[in-house]
């Protein structure tokens, strides 16, 4: 007989370990297989031969599932499929083995780097936030339950709320369109147990870039830099000699560099931005579109004696490849 005796416990963190334990009354070989069971698609396998007992990690193949693709539309509410994974795991026994004969049984697994307790704003950023008009911005909400998310629109002294319905527990995406509030000023976003996040409306500078990235939170955070303080285009040829000996273009490509300057910020929005640095999904946020970058910046200053800080972030796009 064959039993799991460890499994990971639901919404455990997959930026840490999945440990699995199983153990046999015979020793044998014995196939691994993980699934997401989302799609039952299967990520990955593992053989252990001549054995009566095995722990092993889930949590690098069960990553292979994720997928962090920001928030498109208007303000409203969306699953976040993607940013969790329902871990699928069984043994079957010998090499020609065609049927389980042993079930972890489905686990949720989510998407961050530390452990969370529902209900909770997954957020590397503060509940005090600006924002520009015409731009959005995305919550990470983990629900212990249904309920609504209400957006009141303050303008003067004039006040305006719309309600987004939340319908059952779990990992949900709240997309804050600014362009659906018109003339707001102040944007109150009530989570109801999530808590509240007030954004302040002001107008970005000409030329502004405002980035989105993915945060060790599990989430996509959003920031404005008002400041472009560099920009420089590199061009690359690949070229050739024709038959009369003459140089010959065969294919190019071009990339833009930029050096972005954020505002004075105190430390809780730099460490904020200091996780741009080692985000491994970076994209400049143009309303519903969002282009893929390169950060090039290794390391920020976060901290100096409480002072206030302006932090620099160079950043490269690829843009046309020709032939």
């Amino acid at each position: 007989m064959i039993t799991f005796t460890r499994t990971p416990e639901f919404y455990a963190p997959l930026g840490g370990k999945a440990l699995y334990t199983f153990e046999s009354d015979t020793p044998g070989t014995f196939d691994v297989r993980i699934a997401d069971a989302a799609s039952d698609k299967m990520l990955g396998a593992m053989r252990f031969t001549e054995v009566a007992e095995a722990t092993f990690d889930a949590a690098p193949v069960l990553r292979r599932a994720l997928r962090y693709t920001p928030a498109t539309g208007g303000t409203g509410i969306s699953q976040a499929t993607g940013r969790q994974v329902m871990a699928d795991v069984k043994i079957y026994e010998g090499p020609e083995g065609t049927e389980a004969v042993a079930e972890a049984g489905l686990c949720l697994l989510l998407g961050t780097d530390r452990a969370v307790q529902a209900p909770a704003l997954l957020s590397s950023m503060p509940r005090q936030r600006l924002i520009a008009p015409g731009e959005c911005d995305e919550l990470t909400l983990f629900c212990s339950r249904s309920g609504a998310v209400i957006v009141t629109a303050q303008r003067g002294r004039d006040y305006t709320a719309e309600s987004y319905r939340i319908p059952s527990p779990g990992l949900f995406l709240f997309r804050l369109d600014t362009r659906d509030f018109p003339g707001a000023e102040t944007l109150t976003v009530d989570t109801g147990e999530c808590g509240t996040v007030v954004y302040s409306l002001v107008a970005a500078p000409q030329g502004a870039v405002r980035l989105a990235w993915r945060s060790e939170a599990g989430s996509f955070e959003h920031y404005t830099f008002p400041i472009v303080a560099t920009e420089r285009m590199k061009s690359s040829k690949r070229r050739a000699t024709d038959a009369e000996g003459q140089a010959v273009v065969l294919s190019g490509s071009a990339e833009v560099r930029r050096r972005l300057v954020s505002a004075y910020e105190c430390e809780e929005v730099a460490r904020a931005l200091a996780g741009i640095v080692a985000s491994p999904d970076v994209r400049i946020a143009r309303g519903d579109e969002y282009i893929p970058v390169e950060v090039l910046t290794e390391e920020l200053d976060v901290r100096d004696e409480g002072e206030l800080r302006s932090l620099e972030i160079e950043i490269r796009k690829n843009s046309t490849t020709w032939n």
